[in-house]
């Protein structure tokens, strides 16, 4: 479910959070690396779970369009179908879903009154009335799919993903993919199995994003040799912290990962300075990067199993 790219965003994170805690000890830190994993895909559960509570509000819907005294034709012909469609029960109904949100307790986190206003936003939805009352051309997974577009890009919405965890907005667009991925698989026949599918990769997590942090905690005065000649003119001391992080994770990307291209280390960390850094860190980083590729070249100290793509 998570990119390196997303991966890498953590590492640096988490070293950020050495510099600026010193107390933070190197075993501390890994722990709270993991733990955002975990959160990554807690978090995910949460996205889903709360789908599955906003549909429920049909069934709502349903027994107070019954109970009017003076019904209209449309709330005769009005079935909760957003709630009772197979996909949504699916969900509604899974062991593992359900023990989840027990345990993070995620009904604490839901806003009622959000949800409550999404659905009543939702119901002049041209799809979903077509869902409700036209030919049958719309399928659950249809509307399911539009209620989650729908409610994704309200501001409320997106509030109560980040109140629950703040990674919703580093891999918001990774959470979105794995859950459309997630709709189009129901029904699946081990639910605990089907979620499990969508836990961050090791490859990345682990050999990726952990190693980084490992390694740069590790190497972090080795790599200062390294960088301090090329950086003219500048104290290290006096660079920016997120600069000199992702200037090291960079050089360790050279070093100590031969099966990432090298240009792919330069527009990586080119990016992530583009995003974390100030406006002018992007054109520093991608040189000084280049620079050092240059110097270690010519000394042969690199070693890659992939061939180099800059060309």
């Amino acid at each position: 479910m998570l990119s390196r790219r997303s991966v890498r965003i953590k590492a640096m994170q988490h070293l950020y959070m050495m510099d600026r805690d010193k107390t933070l000890t190197q075993e501390e830190c890994i722990k709270s690396y993991d733990q955002t994993i975990d959160n990554v895909f807690e978090l995910f559960l949460f996205h889903v779970y709360t789908l599955v509570e906003l549909a429920r509000r049909a069934v709502e819907d349903a027994k107070k369009r019954s109970n009017k005294f003076i019904p209209t034709e449309e709330d005769v012909k009005f079935t909760p179908r957003l709630f009772t469609n197979p996909l949504i029960q699916w969900l509604a109904t899974s062991k593992y879903l359900k023990k989840r949100a027990e345990e993070g307790n995620f009904d604490h986190f839901i806003n009622a009154d959000v949800l409550n206003r999404l659905y009543r936003e939702f119901i002049p939805n041209e799809i979903y009335r077509d869902y409700l009352y036209g030919d049958g051309s719309i399928s659950d997974l249809d509307v399911v799919l539009e209620l989650y577009r729908f409610c994704r890009k309200d501001d409320d919405f997106n509030d109560m993903m980040e109140d629950f965890c703040y990674c919703w907005l580093d891999d918001k667009s990774l959470l979105i993919g794995a859950t459309k991925k997630l709709l189009k698989a129901i029904p699946a026949d081990n639910d605990e199995e089907l979620f499990l599918q969508f836990y961050p990769e090791k490859d990345k997590t682990e050999d990726l994003g952990k190693q980084l942090l490992l390694l740069s905690m590790e190497e972090w005065k080795n790599l200062d040799e390294i960088i301090r000649p090329v950086v003219e003119n500048w104290d290290l001391e006096r660079l920016a912290a997120i600069d000199l992080i992702l200037l090291k994770m960079g050089v360790l990307e050279f070093l100590k990962f031969p099966t990432i291209h090298t240009s792919v280390t330069i527009v990586e960390y080119v990016e992530l300075a583009k995003q974390y850094s100030t406006e002018r860190s992007k054109v520093f980083i991608n040189g000084i990067l280049d620079r050092i590729l240059n110097i270690l070249e010519e000394k042969e100290a690199i070693f890659k199993v992939v061939p180099d793509i800059r060309a």
